[in-house]
């Protein structure tokens, strides 16, 4: 597996990609035999170019969720507790995560860290008998008062997952644009268009040489590019 991509949205619009050899794949292989000794990669981005933070650890562990708590716990200082499912038809997973200080008086600040060490303690011990199939089959409110019995639980709103690309004429736009108008132009003279398919939601999107002409074009006749992230 060469690469694995995932993408969310505040909204909860998620996208996703993964290149692998088909013919090297098997059915018992863990998580490191498919990953090799690659590295996770974390990046948050608020909208701004200027406040991306992006967080970097080595795979070093056997699955996925235990390489995400590791990232948690070395980038962000936040000990948490990861458990990950899924099958031909979907995937499912359940995070525990202890919060950061919310600052305020001192007494009070001790008493909140040591009541919060012992909720994160204990919501630990809870999800540790959560197998993965559960996460499939249950009910994301079943599954929480099952497994959070004893505690304090609060139950908020559910919000929607679903997919949605992010491509874009302008975006394709600016990727042919960073090749440059004679390696563009070489490929419509050998195949009368040039496409791009997107990797994420495989929409081709095809240009003749009237777009190509425009695309490169004078400045001033140009159509802005984008500034976001594909």
């Amino acid at each position: 597996m060469r690469l694995l991509v995932a993408q969310c949205t505040h909204d909860f619009l998620v996208r996703g990609v993964v290149r692998f050899d088909h013919e090297r794949i098997k059915d018992d292989a863990d998580f490191v035999a498919l990953a090799g000794e690659g590295t996770i990669m974390v990046t948050i981005e608020t909208g701004k170019q200027a406040s991306r933070y992006q967080g970097i650890v080595p795979i070093g562990s056997r699955s996925l969720s235990a390489s995400l708590e590791h990232y948690f716990e070395n980038s962000e200082q936040l000990p948490t507790r990861v458990i990950l499912g899924a099958d031909n038809f979907g995937t499912a997973g359940l995070l525990v995560q202890r919060m950061p200080s919310h600052g305020g008086v001192a007494g009070e600040d001790v008493d909140f860290e040591v009541q919060a060490d012992r909720t994160f303690s204990a919501a630990s011990e809870a999800i540790a008998g959560v197998q993965s199939d559960e996460l499939l089959f249950r009910s994301a409110e079943e599954l929480m008062r099952r497994t959070f019995s004893g505690l304090d639980l609060r139950i908020h709103d559910s919000c929607a997952v679903g997919f949605r690309c992010r491509c874009s004429t302008e975006r394709v736009e600016g990727m042919l644009r960073s090749l440059g108008a004679t390696e563009v132009e070489a490929i419509v003279a050998e195949r009368g268009e040039v496409t791009v398919t997107c990797e994420f939601c495989r929409k081709p999107w095809s240009f003749d040489a009237v777009d190509v002409s425009r695309l490169f074009g004078a400045a001033a006749d140009q159509a802005p590019g984008s500034s976001a992230v594909n």
